[in-house]
């Protein structure tokens, strides 16, 4: 279920630059069936796989960079934590 999710919301992510919470209901329902049982762990994986597949495929058309601006990040954090803690 979580590795569904997950692939669907990275999609999302890749696709339209938003991750839409709670799931749209197509995504959420698959996601939820497969919690249920109401899969097979065939078909569960099966669907796994496109998703993985539709995600390396968004990958090659995406502008993002190969690794993560480290300082950029860092110094996000370190506001956001003074901002909210009032230091």
């Amino acid at each position: 279920m979580h590795a569904l999710r997950l692939g669907y919301q990275g999609l999302e992510l890749l696709e339209a630059g938003q991750v839409t919470l709670p799931m749209p209901e197509l995504e959420r329902a698959n996601v939820m069936a497969v919690r249920l049982g109401r899969r097979s762990f065939d078909e569960a994986r099966a669907e796994i796989d496109e998703v993985e597949n539709a995600l390396e495929a968004a990958l090659q058309r995406t502008a993002l960079p190969d690794s993560p601006d480290d300082d950029a990040v860092n110094a996000f954090l370190v506001g956001a934590y003074r901002q909210a803690s009032g230091w």
